[in-house]
């Protein structure tokens, strides 16, 4: 049950996922997790190279968007918006 489309490339990673996945008995499986999170922080399985920006585009003829982008959602007061022009 390997799936060679997970990012990671360790056999042992790949055994612990299956056995988590097909393992009932809550015991077992904290004990296998257990193991997954020692690996990934071990052998640095993943490491977040991205940041998750906001990119948006407002029209110059929207009115009422909110100036306090890109620190609150985008849309937040989509309600106030309104089109000039």
């Amino acid at each position: 049950m390997v799936n060679r489309s997970r990012p990671h490339w360790l056999p042992e990673l790949d055994q612990l996922v299956d056995s988590y996945y097909s393992t009932v008995p809550l015991p077992q499986r904290l004990d296998i997790l257990g193991r997954i999170g020692h690996i990934t922080t071990d052998q640095l399985v993943t490491i977040g190279l991205y940041d998750n920006p906001n990119r948006s585009a407002i029209a110059h003829r929207v009115v009422g968007a909110s100036a306090e982008w890109p620190n609150a959602p985008i849309a937040w007061n989509a309600y106030a918006w309104d089109a000039v022009g």
